[in-house]
């Protein structure tokens, strides 16, 4: 039998032995160190001086997924380099010399009956199986009856639970009334949010069936998220897929901020309405989807141009107020907008007026040129980052991808459809680039339509590479001639035959000035779109 386990995985043992204090026969979970046919080497929290001691050890085969009984003397204990930890060395015995110790602490039991279950979890799965040992010696088992309150909203988090069996409502209370916001069940676990963000629990967790679970305390956990990279990139995944999903999050504080609901969902993150807790004022809280947050190079870049778009104030472009770094998820701060993304209207309208494009067109480039005096390129100008208020005013969004003049653009970033050649190509950017997605955009607004099919990547990246945009006028003639022509500027294949920069195209711009004045105010007709909110 013991030549049976060296062969396979066991990082997980039970040890049974006499009690130096009481006498009794009590048990310890332990990691296995090393395991030979005559000797095997333990990890545990637990000192033991009187030695030579008896022992029977109970040892988990992960593969087999189940318990093997081997027996020996403990011969010696001596201080492991991690501290509190000792190393335990086991002399075996053959069966027959040796009589078996019964294990009679009914927690121990219980565990070691549930092996199959905890093994289920995601948790556990990401555990290096010789931490497992730790993580059930701490572990306890709770149950609650149909109703119960398990944890409360505003209450600081002491744990987190692994449910086993049962089912639990998560419900917030705001202002008095009660609003359901899921359900967990069997394997699921609650008490992330609050241990992971270090906030008072964000909701209630009532028992909505008889339930029975299982829980860690913070301060083991926290230890184990510090130490665990994998571990603590689950729990960061879950999170995030918890506030894209669920979407109510009452009284959750991101800093100086409190979330106040969902508004929203893009490609990269997920907005949430909130408010200064100081100040009261309004604003949108983004959260990077975890897939970007996670990535080290990102976060990084990111927060270093965070700061820079900042710091830049002007009426088109919106203001980013903070940046909140919590556990490894990245909030940003905004302020919050009334209106609704160009390309939303652009669904609803079908195409826009050349007044309408010119007036988007003069908005667009004021907030471009102060972002460019300032180095910043944009590099994913298109209809869903041109944010239209209620009042007509135009707002660039979405800064994320923005980088310095010059930058070579590595990661070919951008939205493909409106994307240069020089941004497909991965060469360096400047200003021009973003005139190219502005000149697609208005393309688009003006047609209704792109100038390039969309259906093929490939194909779509090699008609940007080698095809010049056909002229507007093509698809609306009425299209004024100085617009047309500032489009088809905009969108030279050849950056040297472009405006040179934001301001010259402006200046061009002011050949339209007698169209802008023709400008109907179909903006202020928001009713008949409604009133969504910022979404990126």
């Amino acid at each position: 039998m013991i030549r049976d386990l060296e062969k396979s995985k066991k990082d997980l043992a039970v040890i049974i032995f006499q009690s130096e204090i009481s006498g009794k026969t009590v048990g310890r979970f332990v990691g296995i160190d090393r395991l030979s046919l005559t000797e095997i080497v333990l990890k545990t929290d637990h000192a033991m001086s009187k030695l030579p001691a008896e022992t029977t050890i109970h040892i988990y085969d992960f593969i087999e997924k189940k318990w093997e009984m081997v027996q020996g003397f403990i011969v010696s204990c001596k201080q492991s380099e991690n501290p509190g930890n000792f190393i335990l060395h086991v002399n075996l015995h053959p069966f027959d010399t040796m009589q078996e110790m019964v294990l009679e602490d009914s927690r121990i039991l219980q565990i070691m009956g549930k092996m199959e279950f905890f093994m289920s979890l995601k948790f556990f799965e990401l555990l290096p199986s010789n931490t497992i040992w730790a993580v059930l010696s701490r572990i306890t088992s709770v149950s609650y009856h149909e109703g119960d309150k398990i944890m409360t909203q505003g209450v600081r988090g002491d744990g987190i639970y692994f449910i086993e069996q049962g089912g639990c409502y998560i419900i917030v209370d705001r202002d008095d009334d009660y609003i359901l916001q899921a359900t967990r069940r069997k394997g699921d676990m609650v008490g992330v949010m609050a241990l992971l963000t270090d906030e008072p629990r964000p909701a209630n967790v009532v028992a909505a069936t008889d339930v029975h679970l299982w829980r860690l305390a913070r301060n083991c956990f926290t230890l184990l998220v510090e130490e665990q990279q994998e571990l603590r990139k689950f729990f960061i995944t879950l999170v995030c897929e918890r506030l894209e999903s669920d979407g109510l999050l009452a009284d959750l504080a991101i800093g100086k901020y409190m979330i106040d609901h969902k508004i929203g969902q893009g490609a990269w993150a997920i907005v949430y309405r909130g408010h200064h807790m100081s100040l009261g004022r309004d604003v949108a809280i983004k959260l990077l989807h975890h897939q970007m947050a996670l990535e080290e190079d990102f976060r990084k870049r990111f927060l270093e141009e965070a700061k820079i778009i900042a710091r830049m104030q002007h009426r088109n472009i919106i203001n980013i107020y903070d940046v909140e770094n919590r556990f490894n998820m990245l909030f940003i701060i905004m302020e919050y907008l009334e209106g609704l993304p160009l390309d939303v209207i652009l669904k609803k309208k079908g195409r826009f007026s050349a007044a309408e494009v010119t007036d988007v067109l003069f908005q667009a480039c004021r907030g471009l040129a102060y972002a460019h005096a300032r180095g910043i390129v944009h590099q994913d100008i298109k209809p869903d980052n041109l944010f239209m208020l209620t009042n007509g005013t135009i707002k660039i969004l979405d800064f994320g991808l923005a980088c310095p003049f010059g930058a070579e653009n590595m990661e070919m970033e951008g939205t493909l459809q409106y994307m240069s050649p020089e941004q497909i190509e991965s060469y360096p950017v400047d200003g021009r680039t973003d005139l190219y997605g502005l000149g697609i955009t208005a393309f688009q607004l003006l047609t209704g339509r792109l100038p390039h099919p969309d259906d093929d990547p490939a194909k779509l990246m090699d008609l940007h590479l080698h095809t010049d945009i056909p002229d507007p006028r093509e698809f609306v003639k009425e299209t004024p001639p100085a617009l047309a022509e500032f489009i088809m500027t905009c969108c030279r294949r050849n950056p040297d035959e472009h405006f040179p920069d934001v301001n010259t195209a402006l200046n061009s711009l002011k050949k339209l000035a007698h169209e802008k004045r023709k400008l109907i105010p179909w903006y202020c007709c928001f009713s008949q779109y409604g009133f969504p909110v910022l979404i990126s």
